[in-house]
């Protein structure tokens, strides 16, 4: 009977220390009789938030929830603008809530800020997670703004009806699915040496506030070359060459885009187009 009791005291401590790892690997709160319980449930979060409202909304939880309650927390970053309260408060009966952090004006859209935020000593869940960095960014929100047009003059040559977005607050476009029509029709003269790949869903451009001058992301075609492991031919921008100049992709007139692409073929090369006009050619509604 004794060896029964020394192994089931055994098997216990055992499980209890299984327990405690597992609850600290995957962050969940353990109670505490002594204080609040205030834990988060991971020790990292990522987060987005729209850049017409920067709010991001980090959730925190307790374990005594009988009444309302009030814990001082701490906020840490070096992202400018960046605003978030000092405390955390519970209502009656609320085991979860969340800390609100304002991203502000400041940051610039898809600049990445990181923010440390601590929960106070006192009130934290022993073996919960009472420090969390946050990694946090704004969005651009796009609406459309109806069909424009668009035109590579270099594969197609022909105009297509397109859909065209606008960043809400900001000078910057998506142009959605362009190459769609052209190569469902095959319109282009591709020649055999050509397979259909993935194509972009958008290209997006947006002024730089250089003059005219346009940037925009670098975008697959839709089509492979064969020879080469059917590699993805690729819309670059002149930045991604040394030697070329941005120039050419620029706004030509109050609803008139160009873009002077480098088309390019991973191993094998390309077709340098970053000093010629109206190679692309985008007009908004």
């Amino acid at each position: 009977m004794k060896y029964i009791k020394s192994l089931f005291s055994i098997l216990m401590l055992l499980s209890l220390c299984v327990f405690t790892s597992c609850e600290q690997e995957n962050e969940g709160v353990i109670y505490d009789a002594n204080n609040q319980g205030l834990s988060f449930t991971f020790n990292t979060f990522e987060f987005s938030a729209p850049a017409n409202n920067p709010v991001i909304s980090v959730p925190v939880y307790r374990a005594v929830a009988d009444e309302a309650f009030t814990s001082s927390i701490t906020v840490s970053t070096s992202a400018p603008g960046v605003t978030a309260p000092s405390s955390v408060s519970f209502a009656a009966g609320e085991q979860e809530t969340t800390i609100d952090i304002n991203l502000g004006q400041e940051l610039g859209v898809g600049v990445i800020a990181t923010i440390t935020v601590t929960l106070n000593e006192a009130d934290a869940s022993v073996g919960g997670v009472a420090e969390t960095e946050i990694s946090a960014y704004k969005e651009y929100v796009f609406e459309s703004l109806g069909m424009g047009t668009f035109q590579d003059n270099f594969f197609f040559e022909k105009v297509y009806n397109v859909e065209i977005q606008k960043a809400q607050g900001f000078e910057r476009y998506r142009v959605i699915d362009p190459y769609k029509e052209g190569l469902t029709n095959d319109d282009g003269e591709l020649g055999n040496w050509i397979a259909m790949g993935t194509r972009c869903p958008y290209i997006e451009f947006w002024e730089t506030g250089e003059g005219d001058l346009v940037k925009f992301n670098n975008y697959a075609i839709g089509a492979n070359y064969q020879a080469v492991a059917s590699q993805p031919i690729r819309a670059y921008h002149s930045s991604s060459f040394a030697g070329t100049v941005p120039d050419f992709s620029k706004k030509l007139d109050g609803k008139t885009y160009q873009l002077a692409p480098y088309y390019y073929i991973d191993g094998v090369g390309g077709w340098n187009y970053t000093e010629a006009d109206e190679v692309v050619v985008i007009t908004l509604p």
